[in-house]
């Protein structure tokens, strides 16, 4: 049994999921003011401060919004005529996930055809920026066993997005400078799903679940030293991090591949987790992902149309971070989220 130690400040609310984490997290204060970069901290310790109060009226259009979503998703779940709707849109669709299982048809066994053919088309390159760019990747030692970052960007952000709007390519750029193997991944673009599902476009390349097809062979071949990766070793451990529909990207692939990939996933960081895909019209995505390292949770809940929320089920060393006064838009670029974040997945490359 967990026992949770609530910090509360005036800069918002920390909770430590144990007095003794797993990832032998400190027990001092986070804030704002700077510190060790390679060590993430929280604080076992009840702070007298005022009690974070959103006001009535943001709670009560926040909960509004909440209600019409969720009697949206009620509606298309059991209406027959979207059930309809969604059998056609899912026939429509599968092809294109079933080409992008097929690594659009590229065969594994030859490496160099697999580089040239399926990676090097889904890389971006700096020099020759492509938009519909699936990852980007920077290994700073190819010859050891290394452990691995891996980031997902938020709905729509790409990966020339500049990293003062989409703070997760900050967060690529910071991991790059100091040395660690990172590679980052786009989920897709919801509205580009809607204009394919309401039949305005062919174009199904960035739908979610193709976007997360994808994904899922890249990390696969990075695991396994494959094509565009030959030259690499696998992974000693690998850590997980996202904003946005990234965050639920990785409860998905942990839940669904998390147990087959032969490494151990040590930590993961979501900032204000949604559900990928338009189906769920940005409900928060709840449910921690399932593996045996620490999470850490960060979200808000004042913004109108999008906001994160506590995980349900949180386990032993998690550690869930509310700040306060923020919007969805902005939270991934606030500089104490950052900080936090990439000093707990740090943690995680250091745990054992």
């Amino acid at each position: 049994m967990t026992t949770a130690i609530a910090n509360t400040t005036s800069n918002g609310q920390i909770v430590l999921y144990s007095s003794q984490p797993s990832l032998g997290i400190n027990d001092s204060t986070i804030n704002n003011s700077p510190c060790d970069e390679d060590r993430f901290t929280a604080s076992n310790e009840n702070q007298d401060a005022e009690i974070r109060q959103v006001p009535w009226y943001r709670r009560l259009i926040g909960n509004i919004v909440d209600m019409a979503r969720r009697g949206w998703r009620t509606i298309r779940r059991f209406n027959p005529f979207t059930q309809l709707f969604n059998l056609v849109e899912s026939i429509r669709c599968t092809p294109h996930i079933e080409n992008a299982r097929n690594r659009n048809g590229i065969s594994i066994s030859n490496n160099e055809e697999l580089r040239t053919g399926y990676h090097q088309p889904l890389m971006f390159d700096p020099e020759h920026p492509n938009e519909s760019a699936i990852f980007r990747y920077h290994f700073s030692n190819t010859n050891e066993s290394r452990p691995l970052v891996v980031l997902f960007l938020g709905n729509s952000q790409i990966h020339t997005t500049p990293g003062n709007i989409a703070g997760i390519n900050e967060l690529f750029e910071r991991f790059q400078r100091a040395g660690h193997n990172v590679v980052v991944f786009r989920v897709g673009q919801a509205s580009s799903e809607l204009r394919h599902r309401f039949g305005l476009s062919d174009d199904c390349s960035l739908h979610t679940d193709v976007v997360y097809q994808h994904t899922i062979n890249i990390l696969d071949d990075i695991i396994n030293c494959r094509g565009e990766f030959a030259h690499c070793q696998k992974p000693s451990r690998i850590v997980l991090g996202g904003y946005s529909m990234g965050g639920g990207f990785i409860r998905r692939y942990v839940a669904e591949h998390g147990g087959n990939i032969g490494v151990p996933i040590t930590a993961t960081a979501s900032i204000d987790a949604v559900i990928p895909g338009s189906y769920d019209l940005g409900c928060p995505d709840q449910e921690r992902p399932s593996h045996n390292g620490s999470h850490l949770n960060i979200y808000q809940d004042e913004d109108y149309a999008i906001r994160g929320a506590a995980n349900h089920r949180p386990c032993n060393g998690d550690v869930s971070m509310y700040i306060p006064n923020e919007t969805h838009e902005g939270i991934d670029n606030n500089q104490r989220v950052q900080d936090s974040f990439y000093r707990f997945l740090v943690a995680g490359m250091r745990a054992r």
